[in-house]
């Protein structure tokens, strides 16, 4: 029974990471009341559960909040042109309220998906504000290019996300954790499409960020090849794989 509580339980961690889902949970529901605000602290949520719970790498409010600050300009001029984006179909769907009724139900299939489209594209250009630094134009045009290539993923977003709204509307209360799990789920997603448009070079040195503990002999080759070197002048020892990726990217400016 003690080792069952032992905080390095599978229990505890498990405990602790869902913990942490409720508090990230709560700080994008306090930072989304005012709603222009609430872009920016959709791209925190999805900065820090992908980059605490996932990878295990920071604290919770701390990474929210400086995701927040750091991203909030841009996040910000996104997400007023969602809002501008969704006001538009509204209003154009309450006008073709007043066409004869078969043009009305075709029309109101048409502005359904264009509805549920822009949903994504707001779910892809939040994320990848939180996942690169990019300009503004830059993440208006990836994002809309991502979100059309990857349509079958695009559509298990949109069914996560469906899924969370469902579930919040069920059962009110559910606000305090769903917002982390969606985040969550969707994550498991847009990285793997994000990952796409990366360089080898690139998803090597996060790979060795986000899990050293698969290096931990990377020193160690490093020290040896260092030594062959000094033992021997007419062969150059070859340099582990992880070092040379690792010098080449040491400097690369990436999210996680």
């Amino acid at each position: 029974m003690g080792a069952l509580f032992n905080p390095d339980s599978p229990l505890m961690d498990g405990l602790n990471q869902l913990l942490d889902l409720v508090l990230l949970s709560l700080l994008w529901l306090i930072f989304s009341i005012p709603i222009v605000t609430m872009g920016a602290s959709t791209t925190a949520l999805y900065y820090t559960v992908t980059k605490v719970i996932r990878y295990r790498r920071g604290y919770p409010a701390r990474e929210f909040w400086s995701a927040f600050k750091s991203n909030l300009k841009q996040s910000t001029l996104v997400w007023l042109f969602l809002l501008l984006l969704a006001a538009a179909l509204s209003f154009d769907r309450a006008l073709c309220g007043q066409s004869e009724a078969a043009i009305q139900s075709f029309l109101g299939y048409v502005f359904g998906i264009l509805e549920l489209l822009a949903a994504a594209y707001g779910l892809y250009a939040l994320a990848y504000i939180a996942r690169f630094k990019q300009t503004l134009r830059g993440i208006f045009l990836n994002s809309l290019l991502l979100m059309l290539i990857n349509l079958p993923w695009t559509l298990l977003l949109l069914v996560i996300l469906a899924a969370g709204v469902f579930a919040v509307w069920l059962l009110p209360i559910a606000i305090v954790l769903v917002p982390g799990i969606c985040a969550l789920l969707a994550g498991l997603v847009l990285e793997h499409i994000f990952g796409k448009v990366m360089t080898p070079e690139d998803r090597q040195a996060e790979e060795m960020r986000n899990h050293p503990e698969r290096f931990d002999d990377y020193g160690r080759r490093f020290a040896e090849a260092e030594e062959a070197e000094k033992r021997t002048a007419e062969t150059k020892p070859q340099i582990p794989e992880e070092r040379q990726v690792f010098e080449q990217t040491e400097n690369n400016d990436a999210r996680f």
